[in-house]
Order: C-alpha cells, then sequence, then structure tokens
C-alpha cells in the first residue's frame, strides 16, 4: 500500500526511475519496517519541490507519536526548520550549536540598522554582520537586545539565518 500511496509504477524496472521515485520506494521500504530511528543523509537533496514537500510531511508523520526519532543530515537547512526539535550544528567537524530548536529561535534576534549609528561596544555584539542595501544586518543574542536603542529593528531569526551568520563570524 506504500507503493501506491506513493504513487510509484509497479510495472516499470526501478533502473528507469527518476530521483524523486527511487527516494519515495526508499522511504516505503525504510517505513515498512517500523524502525525506531531514522539515519538520513542527505535525503532531500536534489528532489523537485513537490516531492520534497511530501516527503517531510511522511517523516513528520513518522515521527508524529514520540515513539520514533530521526537523525537529519541535511544542507537544506529548511528543512531542519519544517522537521527538527532539536539541533546540532556542525561545521568543519566542529560543533558549533547544539539545542533544542526552539530555545536557539528565542536565544538569537536579528538587528537591522544603519551601521554608522552603532557604538564601539554594540559592534561588539554583533554575530556575523552583514552589509545590505538598507544598512547592515546581523545576529544577537535576545538578551543583548536591551543594549540598543530606537534606531535598530529587531526580527525573529530563523534557523537558516542563525546558521549562515554564525558560519560568517567564525570565517570573518
Amino acid at each position: 500500500s506504500l507503493i501506491e500511496n506513493y504513487n510509484l509504477p509497479i510495472n516499470k524496472n526501478i533502473i528507469n526511475f527518476s530521483r524523486g521515485m527511487k527516494v519515495k520506494l526508499m522511504f516505503a521500504t525504510v517505513f515498512s519496517r517500523d524502525a525506531k530511528l531514522l539515519i538520513l543523509d542527505e535525503a532531500t537533496n536534489g528532489l523537485d519541490p513537490v516531492v520534497r514537500e511530501e516527503l517531510m510531511g511522511e517523516l513528520q508523520k513518522y515521527i508524529e507519536n514520540g515513539e520514533r526519532s530521526i537523525l537529519f543530515s541535511t544542507h537544506v537547512l529548511s528543512d531542519l526548520e519544517e522537521i527538527a526539535d532539536y539541533i546540532t550544528f556542525i561545521d568543519n567537524g566542529r560543533i558549533i550549536l547544539q539545542k533544542p530548536k526552539d530555545e536557539m529561535l528565542e536565544e538569537y534576534m536579528i538587528i537591522k540598522g544603519d551601521y554608522g549609528n552603532l557604538t564601539e561596544q554594540q559592534k561588539k555584539y554583533l554575530i556575523g554582520v552583514e552589509n545590505k542595501n538598507y544598512g547592515f544586518e546581523a545576529l544577537i543574542e535576545s538578551n543583548n537586545a536591551q543594549n540598543f536603542d530606537g534606531q535598530f529593528v529587531f526580527e525573529k531569526p530563523n534557523v537558516s539565518q542563525i546558521m549562515l551568520h554564525t558560519i560568517k563570524e567564525g570565517r570573518m
């Protein structure tokens, strides 16, 4: 029935399957085993957006009862936003961040504004500064927001922003 759910042809040779069809077949096989832990390495890499979205939905269903887990290695940061509840961020073999996703999202903020309005002390709080057409954008720890006045804009970050600013900071 998983083969039918994924609309996979039963009379077609697997060698002629597209990448998306092969991934669907692989997951149909995996889901039929009822494993408590899935270890996925770049599982959505190279998939078209529709197949990727379907797969992410299936993975959500697979873990929703809380009795199964997925170790998900990916460069597609939006996948983490959708499915992760705990994130270990590794860059060049080094653990950079490791914590529950919700805690990570609360711990940081994006700050935007005119770089010229920053004091030297305020600049020390910035993580991974990017110069944009409208000014600068950087990551800060949420508890440091009190050190900035009303001439700066603060936004909640997503996982991608936290990771990208953190990587930029480490490579500056």
